[in-house]
């Protein structure tokens, strides 16, 4: 398959309701809870990208934790995909999270209570029930909230609710790269690409995640000669990300085609009339290759036949 897209479960370690100089999910403050490295971790194990795969997307999507996945030659070896509910309690408690009598954990007064938003799609509102189930077995309370895909998508500043303004905690949708080369669809985690109020909210990093050795390293690899080492540099790139529990990869969505080797009987195939069917004379419509296909669109106007060919002195 050619074509891939990603739906990945962003994590707000900046995104939520405080409001700093005028601007809400400020790059100046910090998330509450899922600033802490071992809510992110917890969150990342009880997501279970099998189940998305077995119960939703099937063949069509294979799970993954890499946010790169293709081509082969950037797919990294090293992030297996893991979901053990069992391993995030024991992380959270060792974390001070302690569960309350709600069965809800908190810590210095701060519960772990999520609000999870995609758009309206019904797989991923199945995917969103798989990890609310999961979530409510370690102890973490989320709160699903569906947008319009128009509403969701949408670049109009004034909107509360698109997912580049990211107001709640945890949002997810499909992402994939344009180009063969990863090199730009990385640019989405560049310190400088935050999505903020001052650049209306157009960067490409809607997760305001800053790093310096992400930025470091993909500033190298931009003029990084070398195949193999530049190879190296865009696959720790994933890793950063991925083993910060940036983002939390689901599946890898591949683009999916069918065709048939069977041809229709004629009876089947319908032609327009004549007259209502024009003929392009062009050189290329001229050559060997095309004429079948000047047969198979008859015209009442004649065809230009090709030119001579002029021979070389």
């Amino acid at each position: 398959m050619s074509s891939c897209r990603w739906p990945c479960l962003r994590v707000g370690s900046r995104c939520w309701p405080p409001i700093v100089d005028g601007e809400r999910s400020s790059i100046k403050t910090k998330h509450p809870t899922l600033s802490d490295p071992a809510v992110r971790q917890a969150v990342a194990l009880i997501v279970d990208n099998n189940s998305v795969e077995k119960h939703i997307y099937g063949r069509t999507g294979p799970a993954t934790r890499d946010f790169l996945n293709n081509p082969p030659r950037f797919r990294s070896k090293a992030n297996p995909v893991e979901f053990n509910i069992d391993k995030a309690n024991e992380l959270l408690e060792k974390a001070g999270w302690k569960k309350g009598a709600d069965g809800i954990r908190a810590k210095d007064g701060k519960k772990l209570k999520f609000v999870y938003q995609t758009s309206i799609n019904q797989p991923r509102q199945k995917t969103q029930a798989i990890v609310k189930q999961a979530c409510q077995k370690a102890g973490i309370d989320v709160e699903l909230k569906s947008v319009t895909a128009s509403v969701f998508f949408s670049s109009d500043v004034a909107n509360p609710d698109t997912y580049a303004k990211f107001y709640c905690d945890l949002q997810m949708y499909n992402t994939g790269m344009a180009q063969p080369d990863p090199e730009v669809f990385l640019r989405r985690f560049l310190s400088w690409e935050a999505s903020t109020k001052d650049n209306k909210w157009q960067g490409r990093n809607t997760t305001r995640w800053q790093n310096k050795e992400f930025d470091d390293i993909h500033r190298a690899a931009q003029v990084e000669l070398d195949p193999v080492k530049r190879a190296a540099m865009l696959i720790k790139l994933n890793e950063l990300v991925v083993n910060d529990h940036v983002v939390i990869p689901l599946i890898a969505r591949l683009g999916v085609a069918a065709v048939s080797n069977r041809r229709p009987p004629p009876s089947l195939v319908t032609l327009p009339p004549p007259e209502t069917t024009p003929v392009y004379c062009t050189s290329s419509l001229r050559s060997k290759t095309s004429a079948p296909l000047l047969k198979m669109f008859p015209t009442t106007e004649p065809v230009v036949p090709p030119l001579p060919m002029r021979s070389e002195p």
